[in-house]
């Protein structure tokens, strides 16, 4: 396991979870944060799912979730 892996999956057990959504046909990552935290999402957890996944992920703010 490389540490970015090991870093991601313990981002996701503490503050998300993953979602099938069948209408896409694919997986949905959801965490749980505020606007405030935006930059990080941009700028360390986007790149490190553009890594691991080879996707470029869109960082849609909710109302309770962030999700890439």
């Amino acid at each position: 396991m490389s540490a970015d892996l090991a870093y991601f999956l313990g981002f996701l057990v503490g503050d998300g979870y993953v979602k099938y959504d069948q209408q896409k046909c694919g997986y949905q990552i959801y965490i749980d944060g505020n606007k405030s935290e935006r930059p990080f999402y941009e700028q360390v957890l986007a790149p490190l799912v553009s890594r691991l996944f080879n996707r470029i992920p869109s960082i849609r703010l909710t109302r309770t979730t962030v999700q890439l």
